[in-house]
């Protein structure tokens, strides 16, 4: 992909120039690496076959807007699809570039530099090797930053004096290095603050400062190229970062080779969202054996390569075995976890979510939405949430809004397992409460009085103070019980089992924002859309 887009963008130069593109070429390729030799790259399976080209097609979609300026420039009309071939042949050096539409496709490939130049002028690529040494990084951050820089050639204050332009550029590496230190502390809570250098040099006859280095802040200011390969790398996913959520960046697609190259699993957590975030605005290409980087709701999206065959997998199972990922049986197809305390939360939130929403009701049932019980008290919350990542196996977390579920989601989000977004506290109106708080008595009251044999009021249970489950240990000792753990645990069985088996929405009426707010996060992380 990248090999071919340089491609077209030097061949575009060539018309543009008027010079010979393999000079620009070779250039791109000692800065990348990213070149084509056939003695080297074509497969030694395939030598002996009369087939000896290697050829990559592009499909680019244009919008309206893109196919009337293609009408323009190029003066023939184009539907939506602009399909464009790269052959690369032994003992050429140069590739032949073909346009392929039905009509007017001949006419097309003889203006393929003026096509070139139509794609090259909207869409650039930057590529982040997957092998990343302090040199490599370091050119991909002088690269990034010059292109910041240059975008202030277009200001007319550049064509009034130079101090303007040394002023505002100042001020703008000083956004670069705030914009950096934003996203590099994500990752890296260590770093206090990264600060963007420059020093005077003769540009376009004007005295204007260009960039030398960025100096890291980690309790010692030092180079960037001082730092070690994670850094760095981190370092140029941010600026990455900042250009595509920039109003005035190209558009470009972002292409790295492992992302998760040289960093602590901590590290690419943080790191996935960030990607997510760029990917909004522009377009990302990753290879990854990291399952960290699976997003386990978006098949579609992913390829898989085994056996030099490429392939979009029928299901996340087949993802899992192509990573070498084993898990439970109850989670083997499961995209999203949804992760409560104990077995009986597993069949009320089931039977809440079901009867609120029909998508998460079919989730639920084939499997891609799964309910996994810590075992009661969330103290376990990391271990399952790290399992889930390594596993590509999205989580959410709803626990009871008390001491231990409110220690437990402290623990798991200072350790970067869970972010802001991906948990409940089962919260009402009382300082603590749990999920039987959330339904409504007459459901299950009339089953207590049987199992206990006495009378139970809904007064009873509302007008006390606690959660649930003090509550209810409270009034069965004012009832005559014993009011014990044991007692406790045989209640919320009976509430389990009780909700289970009624039909209709089972949540109380003060209690259904937060219910709703479930929904919403979890068809959020399953990318059902909007209700």
């Amino acid at each position: 992909m990248v090999l071919g887009t340089q491609t077209l963008v030097e061949h575009a130069k060539g018309r543009t120039s008027g010079g010979d593109s393999r000079i620009r070429r070779s250039s791109y390729s000692e800065r990348t690496g990213i070149d084509y030799r056939w003695e080297r790259d074509f497969p030694l399976s395939l030598r002996d076959s009369r087939f000896l080209t290697t050829e990559i097609t592009f499909h680019y979609e244009l919008d309206a807007e893109e196919q009337e300026h293609f009408s323009r420039q190029i003066g023939t009309r184009n539907n939506e699809t602009l399909r464009i071939r790269i052959t690369f042949k032994r003992g050429t050096p140069q590739p032949a570039i073909t346009v392929l539409k039905q009509r007017s496709g001949p006419k097309l490939t003889a203006r393929s530099e003026e096509v070139a130049e139509f794609i090259g002028s909207r869409l650039g690529v930057e590529y982040v090797s997957g092998v990343r040494t302090a040199e490599d990084a370091s050119q991909v951050v002088q690269r990034l930053l010059d292109d910041e820089l240059s975008a202030l050639e277009i200001d007319e204050n550049y064509c009034i004096a130079a101090k303007a332009i040394e002023d505002l550029q100042v001020e703008r590496l000083k956004k670069v290095g705030s914009d950096i230190t934003e996203t590099l502390t994500s990752f890296l809570p260590e770093i206090k603050s990264v600060r963007a250098q420059s020093v005077q040099a003769r540009y376009r006859n004007l005295t204007i400062p260009r960039l030398a280095d960025l100096l890291v802040d980690d309790g010692a200011e030092t180079s960037l190229s001082a730092k070690g390969d994670g850094v760095q790398s981190l370092a140029a996913i941010a600026l990455l970062r900042r250009a595509a959520i920039d109003h005035r960046a190209a558009r470009f697609v972002l292409a790295i080779e492992e992302p998760e190259a040289h960093l602590h699993p901590r590290a690419v957590r943080r790191l996935r969202p960030i990607l997510e975030q760029i990917a909004a605005e522009q377009q990302v290409v990753i290879t990854t054996h990291s399952p960290l980087l699976i997003d386990p709701t978006d098949l579609e999206s992913t390829v898989l390569v085994q056996n030099s065959v490429a392939k979009v997998p029928k299901d996340l199972a087949e993802v899992r075995r192509c990573l070498g990922v084993e898990l439970q049986d109850n989670l083997r197809s499961a995209a999203v976890a949804l992760v409560v305390e104990g077995m009986n939360d597993v069949a009320v939130v089931s039977k809440m979510l079901a009867s609120m929403d029909n998508d998460l009701a079919q989730a639920l049932k084939n499997g891609l939405l799964a309910l996994e019980p810590l075992g009661g008290g969330g103290l376990n919350l990391t271990y399952h949430l790290s399992q889930h990542s390594m596993s590509a196996c999205r989580s959410f977390v709803l626990v009871d809004n008390d001491k231990e579920g409110k220690a437990a989601i402290q623990k798991a989000t200072k350790s970067g397992l869970l972010d802001e977004s991906d948990y409940l506290l089962t919260s009402t109106h009382r300082l603590e409460s749990e999920l039987e708080d959330l339904i409504r008595p007459s459901i299950y009251l009339q089953a207590l009085c049987d199992k206990f044999e006495i009378i139970i009021t809904e007064d009873d249970l509302e007008n006390s103070e606690g959660k649930w489950s003090d509550r209810l240990k409270s009034l069965l000792k004012r009832k005559g019980k014993l009011g014990n753990s044991s007692e406790e645990a045989s209640a919320k069985e009976i509430v389990a089992k009780t909700v289970s088996r009624v039909d209709g929405v089972v949540v109380r009426e003060d209690c259904m924002e937060l219910v709703e707010t479930l929904v919403v996060q979890l068809r959020r992380k399953l990318k059902l859309g909007d209700k």
